[in-house]
């Protein structure tokens, strides 16, 4: 990408894609590309709000492409198969993450001081030894992504052993790049803290949904919804508005635990696809960037930035 202009934000943006493909988690890919990328755009003199735009904006690329946790999530609380979220999202995201790529670059072509043009004389010079490593890196995660979903799309494994293997591979991977026990310790302890909020919610948003289908809920505010004489149109206008409102307030899995045992419903007795209405979905409520923001947020609070904690929410 070295002849494209603003290839930093451009690189920023499929880097973020190719780790929603390992990570599946909006915040953890905000975080470390707030460490990574941001840094290094503004050494380069990118404009403050351009590179910490991009890092949020594709931070959520982490949503979406799989293996995504809200597509997780969504297929638990519906019922639904999850390899087959995964299928249908690829495409989506990929459209996603080079439209980001197009506007990086349509930005910095357009005002040249948001993405400067790089100085070659004092580029860095990689020996061999650095360029082995990255290519070790670079085929380690592609080899890592393939295992996963290839594996899923092939019927080799289901989502959970794709998981397990997901997980063996990632250890392998660390190993080859010098993580130690300590190191793995460690991740171990992050993987938890995440994990476990997730599950506990997962927990109470089944018991809801469940609640939702004995008391006669979902049926009575499906019989309100196709009583009001609403097109399939204005149907799906109001549930991009209530997405949009509770993003506001809300993380996004709070969300989709909230709406989906009423929505998927509704939707799906109007006559629109499950799958193509999860996409959707998904793609409305990881707009809200509140997600990927809060990586940026973490960072402001590590020393990682100047401004206000909560400049980039």
């Amino acid at each position: 990408m070295r002849r494209l202009p603003g290839r930093l934000a451009a690189a920023t943006v499929l880097g973020n894609a190719a780790f929603a493909a390992v990570s599946g988690v909006a915040i953890a890919s905000a975080a470390t590309f707030s460490r990574i990328a941001y840094p290094e755009m503004r050494r380069r003199g990118y404009g403050k709000g351009y590179a910490l735009g991009v890092i949020a904006g594709s931070g959520c690329l982490g949503m979406l492409i799989p293996p995504s946790v809200l597509l997780i999530v969504w297929a638990i609380l519906t019922e639904g198969s999850v390899g087959a979220l995964f299928i249908g999202a690829v495409v989506p995201g990929l459209l996603l993450g080079l439209t980001f790529v197009g506007y990086c670059v349509i930005a910095a072509i357009r005002n040249p001081s948001l993405a400067p043009a790089a100085d070659r004389s004092h580029e860095e010079q990689r020996d061999a030894g650095a360029a082995r490593a990255e290519l070790i890196s670079g085929l380690g995660i592609v080899a890592l992504i393939f295992v996963v979903l290839g594996g899923i799309w092939l019927g080799v494994f289901t989502p959970t052993e794709a998981a397990g293997f997901g997980a063996l591979g990632s250890i392998v991977v660390g190993w080859a790049k010098g993580m130690r026990p300590k190191d793995f310790m460690e991740a171990i302890y992050d993987a938890g803290r995440s994990t476990a909020p997730i599950m506990f919610l997962l927990i109470a948003g089944s018991m809801y949904a469940r609640l939702l289908a004995v008391s006669g809920g979902i049926n009575m505010i499906q019989d309100l919804f196709v009583g009001s004489g609403l097109t399939l149109v204005g149907m799906v206008l109001i549930m991009t508005v209530v997405w949009l409102i509770l993003g506001a307030l809300i993380d996004s899995i709070s969300v989709i635990l909230m709406t989906v045992p009423i929505f998927v419903p509704i939707a799906v007795a109007a006559g629109l696809d499950e799958i193509a209405f999860a996409i959707y979905g998904i793609l409305i409520i990881e707009g809200r960037f509140a997600d990927a923001a809060d990586g940026l947020v973490d960072f402001y609070r590590e020393g990682g930035g100047s401004g206000p904690v909560g400049y980039s929410r």
